[in-house]
């Protein structure tokens, strides 16, 4: 296994930092953005200071006094050498990376200057190796290596640094010594650069054509070594693959502008494909033999084309077990809580002035009420300890959902009209914002999985739809708009689903007065509504068909036959099989966005995404053409057994 070099031993003492080097975090044009989120923190980075410690990539903050005012900042320096290792690991887990390579580096940004793609990290070893010295990149004259002039061998320690192979320093720098290894026979050329004069040349060594190769077809076919979405290619006997990193999709602060790192897989392409070419090699030997006896060949096509059907069985197999996954998933989420319900009381929801988020209302501990599963919901509503109130809105901010309190206001009011008689401690709140967390994107995915069973269990649900202008696009909202977003349209689907239309009020104003729902006015059509980031889609395919499993299972109950008998006359538009991506889905930039009044990843798509054709804006599968009928299926079986169980226990209640 790679062992990276004992960078402690490198230098024992780091060399101080003049005030340009340590204000580079905030002047440096590989440094990102302070972030308020996160109390004007700053990346900068990945950098090589030429020391032998390789790519370095440093956070930094203000340092405030009592008064709030900064009085210095605190940094952390970070080696990056270990990502190799990671990769080098995780490859070597699984046959299917056997003989290929993988690579981390920067996008090909003017703002990252002027000379490529930084290698970050990568499993080609001698150039990681080597890299501890040198900084390399991605450029389109191939995989190039630079490092300064003037970083010499501290005194006494012989180049201890220098990767294993180079005992000693050539020429006047370790550096120099680091460029010879990677470039034998190259020549070495100096170039001035911000920082000072450097050295640079095109790197020999075997692995790294192949891997820039690979960058430089990449870039080909898309316009940059690092786009700003995955692409997956097959280029001859390789299968590339490159994915970009987005620091937001894992709760961090952005990175450096244009505020992503990409990674470059190649292996291959065999490791995939080795049946189907196995079976596609057979009929190429047919052909070949076929003149030299007939019999002969028919026998040696029947034997390749049961090998190309076999592969094909096992990519159907594969293919059911897929959608098989997506119904056991789907009759999971009706059976159980993927999230726990987490509700406000009523007496405290109506004293907080504002919407809180929920990460503030946990961590100042808070008593909220929280449910873990489907017994214990059952049990509080069995008891009437509490009714629950479902607030539905849609947030007039992509950063805050209420911020002029119109909503809070109009929520206020309501729960105020819904307890008057009875008490607000007979009550607890459902609100997006105060019930899941804002700050953990995993955890808000599990809770919209969870939506539908919470809009089914709950006592009463308000829509609540005051008109109001969004503070971003300066757009009004009100109930017209309210009725066409797809979020909308499941929650209101899921009370139906759960309760009928009992208990469902709107509420247009903070002063006005709660008045049924207007169903008339509601399509639920969720796929055709509208929603902010169009990939949203994908989040609903296995809500959607979990309340479908419901719809079937109680199809006889007065509530529940009006919504069965609308599916089955349109359940092509209630089940699109595809989507096709808008010019301004693909347009939008990456990072994080409001939907559903919490900020999900695009990444937690994206990794869904199955495209039907080989361009970004190809039609992407939602329910496909079989995995409707399978749910159908598998519920109607559940429904028999159920029915077979009750006429068998008859006979012996009657004896």
């Amino acid at each position: 296994p790679y062992t990276p070099p004992r960078i402690q031993n490198a230098i024992p003492t780091p060399p101080e930092m003049d005030c340009a080097t340590a204000m580079d975090p905030l002047w440096s044009p590989f440094a990102s953005p302070v972030n308020p989120d996160f109390h004007n923190f700053s990346w900068m980075g990945p950098y090589n200071p030429g020391i032998g410690w390789g790519n370095m990539f440093e956070g930094s903050m203000p340092v405030y006094d009592d008064r709030g005012r900064i009085i210095g900042r605190f940094s952390s320096s970070q080696a990056l050498a270990s990502i190799t290792e990671s990769i080098a690991r995780i490859l070597s887990e699984s046959s299917m990376f056997d003989n290929g390579f993988s690579s981390v580096f920067t996008p090909d940004s003017d703002s990252l200057g002027p000379f490529g793609s930084v290698i970050i990290a990568q499993t080609n070893l001698i150039v990681s190796g080597l890299a501890m010295l040198t900084t390399v990149r991605l450029t389109d004259q191939g995989l190039e290596a630079s490092a300064p002039v003037h970083v010499a061998a501290p005194p006494g320690h012989n180049c201890p640094m220098c990767p294993p192979g180079l005992t000693a320093c050539a020429s006047n720098t370790c550096s120099v010594s680091a460029l010879r290894a990677l470039c034998p026979s190259g020549p070495l050329l100096t170039r001035q650069t911000p920082k000072g004069p450097e050295f640079t040349c095109i790197v020999e060594l075997e692995g790294a054509l192949e891997m820039a190769s690979a960058a430089q077809r990449v870039k080909a076919a898309v316009g940059s070594f690092c786009p700003p979405d995955r692409h997956e290619f097959e280029f001859g006997s390789s299968l590339v693959d490159v994915t970009p990193f987005y620091a937001e999709e894992y709760g961090l602060p952005g990175l450096a502008p244009p505020g992503y790192w990409c990674q470059l897989t190649v292996i291959p392409r065999r490791n995939v494909y080795k049946s189907t070419d196995e079976a596609k090699d057979k009929v190429a030997i047919v052909v070949s033999v076929s003149v030299t006896g007939i019999a002969l060949g028919v026998l040696l096509m029947l034997w390749a084309l049961w090998l190309v059907r076999r592969a094909h069985a096992k990519l159907r197999r594969g293919r059911r077990r897929h959608e098989e996954g997506h119904v056991h998933e789907a009759i999971s989420l009706i059976e159980t809580l993927q999230h726990p319900m987490v509700l406000v009381p009523a007496e405290l929801f109506v004293g907080f002035g504002e919407l809180p988020m929920h990460d503030k209302l946990r961590d100042d501990q808070v008593p909220l009420i929280t449910i873990n599963d489907l017994q214990e919901l059952k049990d509080l509503k069995r008891g009437q300890k509490r009714k629950l109130i479902f607030m539905s809105h849609q947030w007039l901010s992509q950063c805050a959902p209420d911020p002029s309190n119109e909503h809070y206001e109009s929520m206020k009011s309501a729960v105020e009209q819904i307890a008057a008689g009875a008490g607000l401690e007979k009550f607890a709140v459902w609100c997006d914002y105060t019930s899941i967390s804002q700050k953990h994107p995993k955890l808000q995915r599990l809770a919209i999985a969870s939506l539908p069973m919470y809009a089914a269990y709950c006592d009463v649900f308000v829509a609540v739809a005051p008109t109001a202008v969004h503070h971003d696009h300066g757009c009004t909202m009100d109930l017209e708009d309210y009725c066409k977003r797809g979020f909308c349209r499941v929650e209101m689907l899921s009370k139906l689903c759960g309760s009928g239309s009992a208990n469902s009020y709107v509420m247009q104003g903070t002063g006005g007065l709660l008045r049924p729902f207007p169903l008339e006015s509601l399509s639920f059509f969720v796929f055709e509504g509208q929603f902010t980031i169009e990939s949203d889609k994908e989040l609903l395919v296995v809500p959607a068909l979990g309340l479908y499993s419901l719809i079937i299972r109680q199809k006889d109950l007065p509530h529940m036959r009006e919504i069965y008998d609308l599916v089955q006359k349109h359940k092509e538009r209630f089940f699109p099989p595809d989507w096709t991506p808008t010019a301004a889905e693909e347009s939008r930039a990456p990072g994080t966005a409001a939907r559903f009044g919490h900020r999900v990843t695009r990444a937690a798509t994206r990794s869904r995404f199955r495209s039907k054709g080989g361009t970004s804006n190809s039609p992407r599968e939602l329910f496909g053409t079989r995995l409707v009928e399978l749910l159908e299926e598998y519920v109607g079986d559940i429904v028999a057994r159920k029915l077979e169980r009750r006429s068998r226990a008859r006979p012996a209640d009657e004896g």
